[in-house]
C-alpha cells in the first residue's frame, strides 16, 4: 500500500472512531423468545462482563448423564484463569456423554457453545476430543477445541449454530460425546430465539455456478463461519439488534489493498426493504469501498479471503447501503461480485436493489465448493470489481456487511475436519539490520528459487523412475496407500519400559497400549492414513516437553511378513538414527504382542510436493510458490521436531557421514519397511514417507490431495534439508 493510501485510510479510521455516535445498547429492536446463557460448572446466578444474566448449570438446566465406567461429570475450574470469569472460568467436564435440555418454542434458534481449552483438574488440555450433537444434527466431531484455540490464536472461542425446532418436540437436545479415553467440556452455552424468516427466507437463492436457484429450506441447519462489519470496527454482542450476535471488523480478512473507508453516522436510514434487526445501524453506515481513482480501481479487485471446509453449501450474505451523498441514481456505481472466483453479480447495482440512498438491503448466494478433497480445509474469495466504463458514473464498488454460513448436508453434518497445529514462523531480522544490496539480493532470491525447481526436478525423476519400476513389478510391491488426513489425536508417552519388553532399554521412548489406543480412538478407522500389507497406519500427534507433534503410528498385522526380530532391528536401527537434518524414531509399543511404531512426519512433506509435481491433472500441479512454500514448511516441521526431541528426550546418539545417492534407498518402500531397515545397516541412510497438505495464499487457493504408493528416499533430502538450502 502507498504511503498516501496508507494516511488516508488510519485517517478514515480515526475520524470513524472520533465522530461516531454512542452506542444504544439497552433499545434492542427484536426481543427474543427465550434467550438463556448458562455458565457451565457454575452454581447460581453469574454476570457477564457486559452485564448479561447467565445462570450455573445447578439449576432447572442440569445436565443429564449417560454413566460410564462410573464415571460422572464435574464441575471444574480451568487451570489458567487470565479470561472473562464468565463463561471461561468453570467448565461442566467429563469422559463419559452428557446432555443439556432446553424448553423452547417451535421457530428458528441460535445455539452458541463456549470453549476455553485449559487444564481441568485431572483431564489435560490436548487430551480432549468429542462430537456434538443437537436434535438430528451433527454440530462437531471428533472436535479438539485445543487445536482450534491455537490456530485461532485465541485463547476462547465460540461455536455458532442455526436450526430449527419442529412443532411437535418444542425441546432441544444438546448432547457431548467425549472419544473413547478422552473427554469433552464446555464452558458456557446460549441458545436464543431469533425472528423466522431472519436466515430461512424460503427465498430461491442465486445458486453460483448452477443453472437452478438454491433454497435454504428449515430443516436444514447453519453453522456461523464469519460475520463481518466490513469497513469498520467489530461490534460487540451486546450491541447487536437483540439477537447477541458479535461482529468481526473484516481487516484481518483483505487480501491486497484495503480500498477507503467512508462512513455516515449522521444519515437517517429506512428499513424499507429489509427488517431492522437484520443486522446493526452501524454495519450499514460504515463500508469499505475502492476510493475515486479510476485507473487503480480498474486495475485490481477488493478481495476477501475466507477459509471453509470443503465438501460443504454455503450461504454468502452480502450487506448494501449506498450512505454517500453523491451515490443517488442508478449508474452511479455499478460493480461485479465475484464468489469462489465465479461471477455472482455481472451488473451490481445498490440503488436498483433497494430504491434510494439511504436503504438497506442484502443479497443472498449459495455456492458449493468442490468435492475432491473432502474433510480439508481452502480458501473462499469474495471479490469487487468496478462496472465497465460507459456504464457506470464512478469506478469504484462498495460492501457494508458479510455474513457466511455453512449449510448441514444430506446427512445432517456440520462437523469439519480440526485445523493442523500452527507454527510459527522464522524469526525475522531486525529492522534496522543491513539487507543485501539490490542485485546481490535478487541474485540470491533468483538462485534459490533456480536450485528449488533443479531440486525438485531431482525429485521428481526419482519418483517416475521408481513408479516405472513398480508397474513392471507391481506383484512384489506392498507399500502403504497414504490418504488424506482427515483426523488425528494427541498421547502422552513415557519413559518407563513394560515388564515383558524384551527390546534395550536406552533406545527411545515406550508407549503403553492404553496411550496408542487413545490417540486412535481404540484404532478406529477413522484415524487411519494408510494402509498396506504390514498394516494400518494411524496419524496422531505426540506431546513432546509441552508441544504436540505430528507423527505416523504404524501397527503391524500379526500376519505381516516382518517378524518380531525384524521388528527389533527396526527399532533398534531406526532409533540410532541421528544425522545433522534428520529426526529419528520417536517411539514404539510391543505389549500384548503388538508391534507399533511411532515416527516424525516431519520428512514425508519431502516426497509429497514431488508427487504434487507429478499429478496427471496439470491445473493441480502446486506453482513455484507453493513449492517453495511446502518445502519451508517441511523445513518447519522437521526443526520443531528435531527441537522438542532435543529438549524431551534423547537416546545415544550415533553420527554418520554424509549421505549419498544410494539405489537401495530407492525402493518404494516406507519409512518402516524391511528394505529401509536394510538400507540403514550401510553407514549412510535416510528415509521418507508422504501424506497430504493444503496450499493456500493470499490471491488463489491451490489444494493438493493424493493417494500414493510412493515414498521415495536418498540423498537429495539431506541436501534440501540444509538450513543452508534455503
Amino acid at each position: 500500500m502507498k504511503n498516501s493510501e496508507l494516511v488516508l485510510y488510519l485517517l478514515s479510521c480515526f475520524l470513524l472512531h472520533l465522530f461516531s455516535s454512542p452506542k444504544q445498547s439497552t433499545a434492542y429492536v427484536y426481543t427474543p423468545i427465550y434467550n438463556i446463557a448458562v455458565d457451565c460448572g457454575a452454581t447460581g446466578p453469574q454476570t457477564g462482563p457486559d452485564g448479561r444474566s447467565w445462570t450455573g448449570d445447578d439449576s432447572k438446566y442440569a445436565p443429564t448423564e449417560q454413566s460410564i465406567n462410573g464415571q460422572k461429570s464435574i464441575s471444574a475450574n480451568a487451570a489458567n484463569q487470565e479470561v472473562d470469569r464468565v463463561p471461561y472460568y468453570t467448565a461442566r467436564v467429563s469422559a463419559s456423554p452428557f446432555s443439556y435440555l432446553f424448553p423452547v418454542t417451535s421457530g428458528s434458534t441460535f445455539i452458541r457453545l463456549y470453549f476455553y481449552p485449559s487444564d481441568y483438574s485431572k483431564f489435560n488440555r490436548s487430551s480432549s476430543f468429542f462430537s456434538v450433537t443437537a436434535g438430528d444434527f451433527t454440530l462437531l466431531s471428533n472436535f479438539s477445541a485445543s487445536l482450534t484455540a491455537d490456530y485461532l490464536q485465541q485463547r476462547v472461542f465460540e461455536k455458532e449454530f442455526c436450526l430449527n425446532i419442529d412443532q411437535e418436540s418444542q425441546k432441544l437436545n444438546i448432547t457431548f460425546i467425549p472419544f473413547p479415553n478422552s473427554y469433552a467440556f464446555v464452558n458456557g452455552i446460549e441458545v436464543v430465539s431469533m425472528p423466522a424468516n431472519l436466515y430461512y427466507t424460503g427465498e430461491n437463492i442465486n445458486y453460483i455456478g448452477v443453472d437452478n436457484t438454491y433454497q435454504l429450506l428449515t430443516n436444514s441447519a447453519l453453522e456461523t463461519m464469519y460475520r463481518l462489519n466490513v469497513g469498520a470496527g467489530s461490534i460487540s454482542a451486546k450491541d447487536d439488534t437483540g439477537m447477541f450476535r458479535s461482529w468481526d471488523s473484516d481487516d484481518s480478512f483483505l487480501a491486497g489493498k484495503m480500498g477507503v473507508v467512508p462512513f455516515n453516522t449522521t444519515i437517517h436510514l429506512q428499513y424499507s426493504k429489509i427488517s431492522n434487526y437484520t443486522a446493526p445501524d452501524e454495519v450499514y453506515t460504515t463500508a469499505r469501498t475502492m476510493g475515486t481513482n479510476r485507473t487503480e480501481n480498474m486495475m485490481y479487485n477488493l478481495t476477501w479471503t475466507l477459509e471453509v471446509d470443503q465438501g460443504f453449501t454455503y450461504l454468502v450474505r452480502l450487506h448494501f447501503c449506498e450512505f454517500q451523498p453523491e451515490i443517488q441514481k442508478v449508474n452511479d456505481r455499478e460493480f461485479k461480485i465475484y464468489i469462489a472466483n465465479q461471477t455472482a453479480e455481472e451488473q451490481a447495482d445498490v440503488i436498483v436493489w433497494s430504491g434510494g440512498n439511504g436503504i438497506p438491503v442484502y443479497r443472498d448466494y449459495a455456492v458449493t465448493n468442490n468435492y475432491e478433497n473432502p474433510n480439508t480445509k481452502t480458501n473462499l474469495l469474495i471479490a469487487l470489481h468496478p462496472g465497465q466504463k460507459g456504464t457506470t458514473r464512478y469506478a469504484d464498488a462498495i460492501l457494508n456487511g458479510l455474513e457466511l454460513f455453512k449449510i448441514s448436508d444430506s446427512d445432517n453434518n456440520l462437523a469439519g475436519p480440526n485445523p493442523d497445529p500452527k507454527f510459527s514462523p522464522p524469526n525475522q531480522e531486525p529492522q534496522n539490520q543491513k539487507h543485501p544490496s539490490g542485485g546481490k539480493g535478487i541474485g540470491i532470491i533468483i538462485g534459490g528459487i533456480l536450485a528449488g525447481v533443479v531440486i525438485i526436478a531431482l525429485i521428481g525423476f526419482l519418483v517416475f523412475q521408481r513408479r516405472m519400476r513398480r508397474v513392471k513389478d507391481a506383484a512384489s510391491s506392498d507399500a502403504a496407500s497414504w490418504r488424506g488426513l482427515f483426523s488425528f489425536s494427541t498421547i502422552k508417552s513415557t519413559k518407563t519400559k513394560a515388564g515383558d519388553s524384551h527390546l534395550p532399554s536406552d533406545l527411545c521412548r515406550y508407549f503403553s497400549l492404553a496411550q496408542i489406543k487413545s490417540a486412535t480412538g481404540d484404532f478406529d478407522p477413522v484415524f487411519i492414513v494408510g494402509a498396506g500389507g504390514f498394516g494400518n497406519v494411524y496419524k496422531g500427534y505426540v506431546e513432546i516437553s509441552g508441544h504436540s507433534t505430528p507423527v505416523a503410528i504404524k501397527r503391524l498385522n500379526p500376519g505381516s511378513q516382518q517378524g518380531v526380530h525384524e521388528f527389533k532391528t527396526e527399532i533398534e536401527m531406526l532409533s540410532q538414527l541421528r544425522h545433522l537434518h534428520l529426526v529419528s524414531l520417536i517411539g514404539y509399543c510391543d505389549e500384548d504382542r503388538e508391534m507399533i511404531l511411532i515416527a516424525p512426519e516431519c520428512l514425508k512433506k519431502y516426497a509429497e510436493i514431488a508427487d504434487s509435481c507429478l499429478n496427471d491433472d496439470g491445473t493441480k500441479r502446486p506453482s513455484m510458490g507453493d513449492v517453495v512454500w511446502g518445502l519451508e514448511f517441511a523445513l518447519k516441521l522437521q526443526e520443531s521436531a528435531e527441537e522438542r526431541i532435543k529438549t524431551g528426550w534423547a537416546p545415544k546418539e550415533k553420527q554418520h557421514k554424509d549421505i549419498p545417492t544410494d539405489d537401495s534407498l530407492m525402493d518404494g518402500d516406507d519409512v518402516f519397511s524391511d528394505s529401509v531397515v536394510r538400507a540403514l545397516k550401510s553407514p549412510a541412510y535416510t528415509t521418507t514417507t508422504t501424506t497430504s497438505r493444503s496450499v493456500q495464499d493470499s490471491s488463489t487457493t491451490n489444494t493438493t490431495s493424493f493417494d500414493s504408493e510412493n515414498f521415495v528416499s536418498g540423498a537429495v533430502f539431506s541436501e534440501i534439508g540444509k538450513p543452508e538450502g534455503r
